[in-house]
């Protein structure tokens, strides 16, 4: 993913500015996430059942396009009300599971 993202800069920066910075960032990242998550499964041997993501899939995709339209002058102001609108929806549709929130406060409290 590193040359791939090195390639992508060199060709894309040029042209698109910042926004060839952000493709390419988001293009490597997802490959990056895409083959981690294959190893932890494999090395893990777990079976991720996709309608287990399903619920926390939309909760983004909702954030996303509730946050779009939004003026892009404070990048923070966006970015607080996207993590407000996602934990909100995760709460109302209970995407996190209660066992999922546990993790979540034990791996917290421990830093």
């Amino acid at each position: 993913t590193s040359i791939l993202d090195v390639a992508f800069l060199i060709l894309l920066l040029p042209h698109w500015g910042i926004g060839g910075y952000v493709f390419s960032f988001l293009v490597t990242h997802a490959i990056n996430l895409w083959l981690s998550l294959q190893r932890l499964l494999k090395v893990s041997q777990h079976h991720l059942k996709a309608y287990d993501m399903m619920p926390a899939l939309l909760c983004l995709i909702v954030s996303v396009l509730m946050t779009h339209p939004l003026p892009s002058q404070n990048i923070f102001m966006r970015g607080a009300f996207f993590l407000c609108v996602l934990c909100a929806l995760f709460a109302l549709t209970d995407a996190l599971r209660k066992k999922d929130r546990a993790w979540l406060r034990r791996v917290f409290s421990q830093h």
